[in-house]
């Protein structure tokens, strides 16, 4: 998606910005004023007197290069085409290639079935994403970034039930790039999972987009990394799905924007952009009550929250 740019005027002491794929029907707070995006029809729908502001569509992906992910979907019932493996130390389950609904921890209550199920085509890779301290689990594809640059497009899956037992440190799920001698040259995707006796929960599959336009015409390692620091505080499991490589230069997946109250920009404010499955991002209004988020996930709603008070 382009960057959203837009110049608020508010008169309250809570700010909400809804913006998705589809409308959202928000009920409105005493005293709050707000604005509803619609991104399909590519401009924002307004209430409380808020000016117009247009935006774009949300989808940063055009049509894959066919053949440059070896067998991104899985869809050889195997990891022809990909590296796979662990550091050796005990995991609840290893790395799996899986039609629907016939492996993993989590069940189906409704017909006592594993309830993987792949996001497109029959088959996904899955991983228990538990195990001793210190385990750690990888799965990479070397690849050539075309000349003009392009995204890495995935999909992953991740559930987790903390079984009411306390831990301390978060399991990690990063996607990075590295050179074919396996030096990390850098870190595309970082997400911490603190299971810390939560119940169970389910984060449903979510699209990465991922820039590698700074390696342009170069091989590079694109691996995904697993890392569990404590044992066994409650299983786990990741899926992955759909790998595609889309040429060209990045599309912005920024979103931005300046916030002014009866002319007077409202800085140095507090802002956090929310999108379900994705960490919370927090950022601040400058000197001129602009703000800027980035990486923002595609195709999904989001909520960007500033509390009051907003005397300019």
């Amino acid at each position: 998606m382009k960057t959203l740019k837009n110049c608020l005027s508010i008169l309250s002491v809570f700010f909400l910005v809804i913006c998705g794929c589809n409308h959202v029907a928000a009920k409105k707070p005493d005293q709050t004023r707000y604005v509803e995006y619609q991104q399909q029809d590519k401009t924002v729908s307004v209430r409380n007197d808020f000016s117009t502001v247009k935006t774009s569509d949300f989808s940063a992906m055009e049509a894959a290069v066919l053949g440059s992910i070896d067998n991104g979907g899985f869809e050889t019932g195997d990891f022809t085409g990909w590296e796979f493996g662990d550091n050796g130390i005990e995991g609840l389950d290893p790395w799996q290639v899986c039609p629907s609904f016939s492996c993993g921890f989590f069940i189906n209550p409704a017909d006592g079935m594993p309830n993987n199920n792949p996001v497109e085509g029959a088959f996904e890779a899955l991983n228990g994403f538990d195990g001793e301290a210190g385990y750690e689990a990888y799965l990479y594809q070397d690849i050539e970034v075309p000349a003009e640059g392009g995204q890495i497009s995935l999909y992953d899956r991740i559930q987790y039930d903390g079984y009411g037992i306390p831990s301390t440190l978060p399991r990690i799920y990063e996607i990075q790039v590295r050179d074919l001698n396996n030096n990390i040259l850098e870190v595309l995707f970082h997400k911490e999972i603190m299971l810390d006796g939560q119940s169970e929960t389910d984060l449903g599959w979510q699209q990465r987009i991922l820039d590698i336009s700074a390696y342009a015409g170069e091989m590079i390692r694109v691996f995904i990394q697993l890392s569990v620091p404590e044992s066994f505080t409650g299983p786990a499991q990741i899926e992955f799905d759909n790998f595609q490589l889309t040429a060209g230069p990045a599309p912005d997946s920024d979103v931005s924007g300046c916030i002014r109250l009866k002319g007077q920009p409202l800085a140095e404010r507090p802002l956090v952009l929310w999108q379900e499955g994705e960490e919370a991002q927090t950022a601040e209004t400058d000197l001129s009550g602009c703000y800027e988020f980035k990486n923002v996930a595609s195709g999904k709603q989001f909520i960007l929250m500033m509390n009051g008070p907003v005397v300019p």
